[in-house]
């Protein structure tokens, strides 16, 4: 499967992206042959550069630029004064911001800069750049624009190790504070930012003055531009020092587990305790920052490495980016610490675990059909496979494969589902308070959405026809059942290299004859995918459709009547109904209100919240799976055909029936509880 891959350095890559137009060149004749431009596969067909790198110049280009190097660094500070100052609450230090004006907002919230923890940070950036030189692993990159096959230190693993058991002998043997990260994150933040800023300088400077690989250079005629894209493909010191794995890899994500480790300390140190919440967050962190070291010459052929050149976006965002937003998780509930139920967090855990699970087990599928060039079985089964040909810019004709079994045949991104997955448990465990620790999931989301497009447009470019061919077959784009793009008219044909079972079935499904075919209207390219279709009102299609409306409408009303009583019933919770008795009826003489009361009290709390979760998941299940089926149907309806929803009745049914026994089950034992007590009395 072609597809680019979500890798923790690289989701800050997508930010780029937004930037839109790149200015057109206006470089010199003999400054523009030392210009290279990186080989994009295009298929003989399409005429359009859907590299964003590559387009024309705006004046959105420059304010988006600006935009980028501006307020990403503004929000980061921002989010330290909301943990810091406001309890964790991003709109209560919006509304301060408002009140208090910008100047006076920074002279008394803004974080100041540390010289102790200045001195701190550039020991440990050189420490690790002294592990990534002198530790064993070399590993070959993919080949450059200008031919050049490059050789990369991958021994981040085994850098990690050392940097865990550096930093457990200093606590343990007193040298260290283990919340030393915690306490001195003031500082942190403030020389996080001024290393990234004047990275970017000297990366902008050097691809100038000394480049590593003049050939591989892109410069766009912007400075600007220039300067947050990157010039420089590969800025090195010497043969295989390679600047950018390094700060993609090493003082961030390394730094990810002192992270976590040094905010429960301090969550220990602060609180006496220490949370289930924040051990899972610190288990989930460990779990992908050893799986991205294991697999780091593997990182090698992602986009990091094989298209983006080292400017403002990567430099800035490995340096900063990378340490503060991905651990607001461990920054928060060191602060405001969450004690999850026993059940709730074996739920988050599980849904987690699965997650991980699930991103690796794509990521292997399309592993094994590359290196055995389809030559294997995929569970249980002889790998299917389409083999695509395509030319790259230097005119040479390639040859590759879209898996079309496994994971890869129910949806075209099932990794981005394992990695939202487990992006969502890593903020549920924090509970749904504020919005601050739920960032990185919402952050992950608008990524991996975008690079669904941005994937897609870039093999449709590359493949062409075969393409439209492929989304023929594997037809859901990320979630199957939920997301699908509209299907090409453009049906698969059997030909060398294609699995011709795969193809037939993908035939006889498409051109099944459709009993009411949809009339459309000429829009533009812009709202093609937001325009309802107009359909031929004969025999039941009003019917049909009207029909299925109303069902839409039932499963929304049914889910958001369990979100209401879900919120109601929370609500009510937060009564303190010993309180209410007391004034309600006084207690008769010789009664004391025992602790027996209060722990009803905490007793019904417990009960609420587990209910309360298995309602609102009730509700939002309803209203997902309601939704999933309306537009299902709306496809099937077009082609004459109906699916019944005896698994979703069937579900809702299971999960009314749970809801009803739980209630009663809780009720008859709280009713036992108090007879067992007045006995006592």
């Amino acid at each position: 499967m072609d597809i680019e891959l979500a890798t923790t350095p690289e989701r800050w890559q997508w930010l780029g992206a937004v930037v839109g137009n790149k200015p057109k060149s206006r470089l010199k004749a003999k400054d523009a042959q030392d210009r290279c431009r990186h080989p994009s596969a295009v298929a003989p067909s399409p005429s359009a550069n859907l590299s964003w790198r590559r387009k024309r110049k705006s004046w959105l280009s420059g304010a988006a630029c600006i935009f980028m190097i501006t307020v990403p660094p503004s929000l980061v500070i921002l989010t330290w004064i909301a943990l810091e100052h406001f309890n964790g609450s991003l709109f209560t230090t919006l509304y301060a911001l408002q009140e208090f004006g910008l100047s006076t907002f920074l002279r008394q919230f803004a974080p100041a800069a540390d010289l102790r923890t200045s001195l701190a940070y550039f020991a440990w950036v050189l420490f690790q750049a002294f592990l990534y030189t002198v530790l064993p692993g070399r590993s070959t990159g993919q080949l450059t624009a200008a031919g050049n096959l490059l050789e990369y230190h991958t021994n981040g693993f085994l850098a990690w190790q050392i940097t865990v058991a550096v930093f457990a002998l200093a606590v343990f043997t007193g040298i260290l504070d283990p919340a030393f990260i915690a306490k001195n994150w003031e500082g942190l933040v403030v020389i996080y930012n001024i290393y990234g800023y004047f990275l970017s300088v000297v990366a902008y400077v050097k691809a100038h003055y000394a480049p590593s690989y003049a050939e591989d250079r892109n410069f766009s005629g912007s400075a600007l531009y220039d300067f947050l894209m990157g010039i420089e493909f590969n800025p090195r010191f010497g043969k295989t020092w390679d600047w950018k794995l390094f700060h993609n890899g090493r003082p961030g994500i390394i730094a990810w587990t002192l992270i976590d480790l040094s905010y429960t300390a301090l969550q220990y140190q602060t609180h006496g305790y220490i949370t289930n919440s924040i051990i899972i967050v610190d288990i989930f962190h460990v779990m992908y920052v050893v799986d991205f070291f294991i697999n780091e010459s593997w990182y090698l052929r992602t986009i990091d490495i094989c298209h983006d050149h080292f400017g403002f976006y990567l430099a800035w965002g490995s340096a900063v980016w990378l340490p503060t937003m991905y651990t607001l998780q461990s920054q928060y509930l060191a602060r405001y610490p969450v004690q999850l139920s026993t059940p709730v967090a074996a739920l988050i855990f599980t849904i987690g675990v699965s997650g991980y699970a699930l991103f690796r087990s794509v990521n292997f599928q399309k592993d094994i059909v590359r290196r055995t060039n389809g030559e294997c079985t995929i569970w249980g089964k002889k790998a299917k496979v389409m083999r695509c040909n395509f030319k790259t810019a230097d005119g040479k004709d390639h040859q590759t494969l879209l898996l079309l079994s496994g994971w890869w045949g129910i949806s075209r991104h099932c990794n981005y589902v394992g990695d939202l997955m487990l992006s969502y448990a890593m903020c549920a465990v924090c509970g749904v308070q504020n919005l601050i620790p739920w960032t990185y999931a919402i952050f992950m989301t608008c990524i991996l959405v975008h690079r669904c497009f941005r994937d897609e447009a870039r093999c449709r470019t590359k493949y062409g026809d075969q393409w439209d061919k492929y989304c023929n077959i594997v037809r859901w784009r990320l979630i199957p059942g939920v997301w699908s793009p509209s299907v090409s008219n453009t049906y698969p044909t059997a030909s060398a290299g294609h699995d011709s079972s795969a193809l037939h079935q993908a035939r006889s499904f498409l051109s099944r004859p459709a009993l009411h075919e949809p009339t459309t209207t000429r829009m533009s390219p812009l709202f093609a995918r937001l325009r309802t279709p107009v359909y031929k009102n004969t025999g039941s299609v009003a019917r049909d459709h009207l029909a299925s409306e109303r069902t839409f409408l039932a499963w929304l009303r049914t889910g958001l009547g369990f979100v209401a009583l879900g919120i109601a019933i929370e609500r009510f919770s937060q009564l303190d109904l010993t309180e209410l008795l007391v004034v309600a009826r006084p207690p008769a003489q010789g009664e004391k209100h025992s602790g027996a009361d209060k722990h009803g009290g905490s007793s019904f709390k417990e009960t609420s919240n587990v209910l309360v979760g298995a309602l609102l998941g009730t509700g939002t299940g309803s209203i997902a799976y309601g939704t999933s089926r309306y537009f299902e149907n709306m496809r099937l309806l077009e082609r004459g055909l109906f699916k019944p929803a005896y698994y979703g009745a069937g579900a809702l049914g299971i999960a009314v029936a749970g809801l009803a026994g739980g209630v009663y089950w809780s009720a008859v034992r709280e009713k036992n509880g108090r007879g067992e007590g007045d006995s006592g009395r």
